[in-house]
């Protein structure tokens, strides 16, 4: 099945003058034959914690670790306006780096605030830029198992998709003080409840009635690991 005049039209509309991605390429990775599929709707969830190339790094009892209880090396979800195509491109760069002091006293912890900030779980990623911000996003499948993020909580999702907090959210949350690189980019994911990404980005996170059961995953023809790699990570997300 070929990919959607719309699609199209989200290639058109974001396009550069020297895209190192063609026209044919990125309408490749949208059609319908070349979605993977991730599904197993705990695990893009609650967030993929166990597996090859993942791993917690617990920090050391120091002020230089600005807060992080751990370090994460795995498969985080970024959200972001950014279309597709300029994603696939351009990857994600860090905003301004700013030490924060948790606390009044002179002995607080210092936590570091800016970076790239991104999820272990798809749904937590784009759910405050949403309520907040009250913006279209898409959602990024990241392979981040040569980096090292820094996690100032232990993840704590609850049982059930339609009770998550703020507080559960954020606990999801892995920030990088370093650019995301293009070919990190395993892809965009989306919900199977629509046919194509532009349709969810007007509707992310879905309503908590309808948690979305899986995700598709249309895969960035710049992923360095290609569509090999990003089968087996579709396959790491469909355990269970």
């Amino acid at each position: 099945m070929k990919a959607s005049k719309e699609v199209w039209l989200m290639y058109k509309s974001s396009r550069g003058r020297s895209a190192p991605l063609s026209e044919a390429e990125f309408l490749r990775a949208f059609e319908q034959s070349n979605l993977l599929t991730l599904k197993n709707c705990d695990l893009f969830t609650k967030g993929l914690t166990t597996g090859a190339g993942v791993s917690f790094t617990p920090a050391r009892k120091s002020r230089g670790d600005y807060g992080a209880q751990s370090y994460y090396s795995g498969y985080v979800f970024k959200a972001d306006s950014k279309l597709p195509l300029k994603a696939f491109q351009e990857g994600f760069q860090p905003s301004p780096l700013q030490m924060v002091q948790a606390g009044q006293s002179a002995t607080s912890r210092y936590r570091m605030h800016g970076g790239v900030v991104t999820s272990l779980s798809a749904i937590a990623a784009g759910w405050l830029l949403v309520q907040n911000l009250g913006i279209s996003i898409y959602v990024y499948l990241v392979d981040a198992t040569s980096y090292s993020g820094m996690m100032e909580h232990k993840p704590n999702m609850p049982a059930a998709y339609r009770y998550l907090e703020q507080d559960q959210l954020q606990s999801c949350d892995v920030l990088y003080t370093h650019p995301i690189f293009n070919t990190d980019i395993i892809g965009c994911v989306w919900s199977t409840q629509f046919l194509r990404p532009e349709l969810a980005a007007k509707n992310w996170p879905p309503r908590a009635a309808l948690g979305p059961a899986k995700l598709s995953l249309a895969v960035n023809p710049k992923y360095d690991k290609g569509k090999e790699g990003a089968e087996e990570v579709a396959r790491l997300f469909s355990i269970g």
